[in-house]
């Protein structure tokens, strides 16, 4: 399907001057041409809309960017004081394109993926949410402050670049251009919060904020926590600033065939560098951690890898949860053609998993790390489970078969406040029976 693309997109599979942006395509899939989705109009929901202002705020058909938010319920409390003034920010996942058959298939909803992750010309008002940002009995990070930050640049929230031409692998003189702006959207929802959104307090004021994201979100909110926090912590000195992280885990390669992490001769030093270049640096112009890139500046590779960032680099406390059998990330190296079977990818997973709560005595800015990251590894064969009540409060956890088990949210709450277990570890494969 992949290969017949250009003779099924024919809005742009001509010989015009100017590249058309990936607005104009049209769709094989639908009648007239134009995307298969429909506009929401629902008039209520939990959260609300704010466009985002700002020549590069924008998606990747152009449409302005967008955030929805809610208030802090009024008279919540967590242990430690009110959630009046308290924040969680997060970053909305959905895979990435970087070709012009993925973008293609993206916009037109014919892959795994579809085309509202690349606009808001589709978006409503309100959002109906649940999970991590519901408000119920059980989960308190709810009555926070709340930003859900619409992914629409399909660059994990890296970009700073406008106008990308991407052509087609079988015929160069099929194209079409896109924007990658996913790090001056988040720039722009910063600056927007910081002066003041209607019914909302300023985040110049938070005492608390828990910057969160989850699958290409992950990466987007590890690139820009510690940037966040220095950015919030200059505003407010006092201000308790950590994050979470569900899925983008590794596996990690490098460092593992004979030679260190970013040294040429490591046979995973080429590919990263060829895949860095075309698409960090030729693709998004990424915005990526500044420390990260003052430490390996032979190897910027490293600081787009998410494993091998958060094994050293992210300063500020993070909560990391991972599927060892994450079929994403299964299929991910099948495709590749990797050599392993998905049993050794959990164990694998599992290893970093552990290593990861001891990254306070082994990473290269451990001298800056002050709280070891809390960390679950799970066995359920999903990708993430934060947008859904039964995974995010219901599903348990336990690191052996009598040992007691814990939700996702069980975890992380004890995490934020101190508490124990800050870590669930379920037993390594291939102890543990296999999903696939």
């Amino acid at each position: 399907m992949m290969r017949h693309l250009c003779s099924l997109f024919t809005a742009v599979c001509g010989a015009a001057q100017a590249v058309p942006n990936v607005r104009e395509l049209s769709c094989p899939n639908t009648p007239d041409g134009r995307q298969p989705y429909r506009v929401n109009t629902a008039t209520g929901g939990d959260l609300r809309r704010v466009v985002l202002t700002g020549a590069t705020a924008i998606c990747n058909d152009g449409s302005p960017a967008e955030m929805y938010v809610r208030a802090a319920r009024a008279g919540a409390n967590e242990p430690d004081g009110p959630s009046a003034n308290r924040w969680v920010i997060h970053f909305r996942g959905g895979s990435h394109c970087s070709t012009f058959e993925d973008c293609a298939t993206r916009w037109c909803g014919i892959g795994a993926w579809e085309g509202t992750l690349m606009t808001t010309r589709f978006s409503g008002d309100f959002q109906i949410v649940g999970w991590l940002l519901g408000r119920n009995s059980i989960n308190r990070l709810g009555d926070r402050n709340q930003v859900l930050l619409k992914y629409c640049s399909s660059d994990s929230w890296q970009g700073r670049k406008s106008d990308v031409v991407l052509r087609s692998e079988t015929d160069p003189a099929k194209a079409f251009s896109l924007y990658f702006q996913g790090a001056n959207i988040v720039a722009a929802a910063l600056d927007a919060l910081e002066r003041g959104v209607p019914g909302m307090p300023k985040l110049t004021d938070a005492t608390d904020v828990l910057i969160s994201g989850d699958s290409a979100g992950g990466t987007g909110a590890r690139v820009h926590t510690d940037r966040i926090a220095a950015r919030l912590r200059a505003a407010n000195p006092n201000i308790r600033v950590r994050a979470q992280y569900e899925a983008s885990f590794g596996p990690d390669f490098n460092g593992k065939q004979g030679f260190p992490a970013g040294d040429p001769r490591d046979p995973a030093y080429q590919r990263g560098t060829d895949e860095y270049n075309r698409i960090q640096v030729g693709q998004r112009n990424a915005q990526l951690d500044d420390s990260c890139l003052a430490a390996h500046p032979t190897a910027p590779f490293l600081c787009a890898e998410d494993a091998c960032f958060s094994m050293n680099h992210i300063t500020t406390p993070f909560f990391q949860i991972m599927d060892i059998q994450d079929p994403f990330q299964i299929d991910g190296l099948i495709d590749a053609d990797a050599p392993f079977t998905p049993a050794q990818i959990g164990q694998g997973l599992s290893d970093q998993l552990l290593a990861l709560t001891n990254i306070r005595n082994t990473a290269i800015e451990r001298a800056s790390i002050g709280i070891a990251p809390g960390v679950v590894a799970r066995n359920c064969g999903v990708h993430v489970t934060w947008a859904d009540d039964d995974g995010f409060l219901g599903k348990r956890y336990r690191t052996g078969p009598t040992a007691t088990a814990y939700s996702y949210y069980d975890v992380l709450w004890n995490w934020l406040t101190g508490a124990a277990p800050s870590t669930v570890l379920v037993p390594r494969p291939p102890a543990t029976p296999l999903i696939r």
